[in-house]
């Protein structure tokens, strides 16, 4: 057994259980000469040097198994072992901590309770897919997808948000049956391979179906419009799916886009893309709906919303942002042009279509506000 004095988010007994993957002994414990604060504007914490404080902790027992998972959860941020002493009821105590790399400055005191409230649930619902990452990715590797692993995590909470039920089936419990199975691939992208029954409309169970489901995000759409102009504003990028697919034309007209970040409310997503997409400030985001764009086979779910701005004198202009790797044009035309071009058959981006439909039916009503 190796004693490891846990000061920040493990503390949580449910992250606990769930890096570990199973309950450890633990007790209280404290450092004295420390303080534990943001890592710099990052929610989660480090601990750092101060003669004046004293970090409060949990000393857990932790086994070989169960310590090979923290170096990994912890490892890739850079953080390492270190021998402390640290005080129990029953005195000092050898033990180690996950000592931080240097240089990160430290932010505002770190609060667990208050960490609670905004990000536990997020961050539990994520350690599967981020354990998970053990198969293909090292500690290191993996700290680039972690924040993926997260958004999938919020992509959960958000989908507590339940769209009604007023003529499909409204499900009780025991009328899915899931398990998951090994398998599958966890990256930027995931792919599980899942076991199920369900409760059918005669009201038998099914038989076990097995399928695979693509593990992707939640997405903030936005299609930009001027009401006064009667314009909107299109987006036009390669995309891998159509060249994959064997498309001879794989750059694609679309609404801007982005996957929403945890912890990020969609309008700020929608907002923030806008910006980075187009190089627009948006004046006000009128929600279109929340829908999944093919149920059938991924997660990924869709927050759709008109943007209404200015856009006089917007010619064509190129956009996105350098770091990842995005070459974005602009377009901005009117609104009777777009619809003509989703009828011919040139935008070819479903959500696209969807949300012209959309503004066909409510431009009136948009542009007398």
């Amino acid at each position: 057994m190796t004693l490891v004095f846990l000061y920040g988010t493990l503390r949580h007994p449910p992250l606990l259980r769930a890096v570990a993957g199973k309950d450890l002994p633990s007790r209280s414990a404290t450092l004295a000469g420390h303080t534990v604060r943001h890592a710099g504007d990052a929610e989660y914490p480090q601990i750092f040097v101060d003669p004046d404080a004293q970090a409060t902790g949990l000393l857990v027992d932790a086994d070989t198994e169960a310590l090979a998972a923290f170096d990994y959860y912890e490892g890739a941020y850079g953080y390492v072992l270190r021998q402390i002493t640290v005080d129990t009821n029953n005195g000092p105590t050898v033990a180690h901590v996950y000592w931080p790399p240097e240089g990160t400055p430290a932010g505002a005191p770190w609060d667990l309770q208050t960490w609670v409230l905004t990000f536990a649930d997020m961050t539990v619902s994520a350690v599967p897919d981020i354990m998970r990452l053990r198969a293909d990715w090292t500690a290191e590797q993996s700290r680039e997808i972690r924040p993926f692993a997260l958004a999938r995590g919020w992509a959960r909470q958000l989908a507590k948000n339940h769209a009604p039920a007023t003529l499909r089936h409204d499900p009780v419990p025991g009328d899915v049956q899931l398990s998951h199975k090994d398998g599958g691939y966890m990256g930027f992208f995931g792919l599980r391979r899942i076991a199920l029954a369900h409760r059918q409309f005669d009201g038998a169970m099914s038989q076990q179906l097995h399928r695979e489901v693509f593990m992707g995000f939640d997405v903030a759409l936005v299609l930009p419009y001027d009401p006064v102009l009667d314009q909107v504003l299109l987006v036009e990028q390669l995309r891998f799916g159509p060249l994959l697919r064997g498309d001879a034309r794989p750059w694609v007209l679309e609404p801007i886009a982005g996957l929403i970040d945890a912890g990020e409310d969609p309008e700020v997503t929608a907002l923030r893309e806008t910006r980075e997409e187009a190089n627009l400030n948006i004046d006000r985001l009128v929600p279109i709906n929340q829908s999944y764009p093919s149920p059938g086979y991924t997660t990924e779910y869709f927050h759709s919303f008109v943007g209404i701005a200015n856009l006089a004198d917007r010619q064509t202009r190129l956009g996105g942002l350098a770091e990842e790797s995005e070459d974005i044009r602009s377009h901005v035309m009117p609104r009777s042009k777009a619809l003509q071009l989703a009828d011919s058959g040139e935008i070819t981006a479903m959500p696209l279509v969807m949300m012209l439909y959309w503004l066909e039916r409510h431009h009136s009503a948009l542009r007398r506000a």
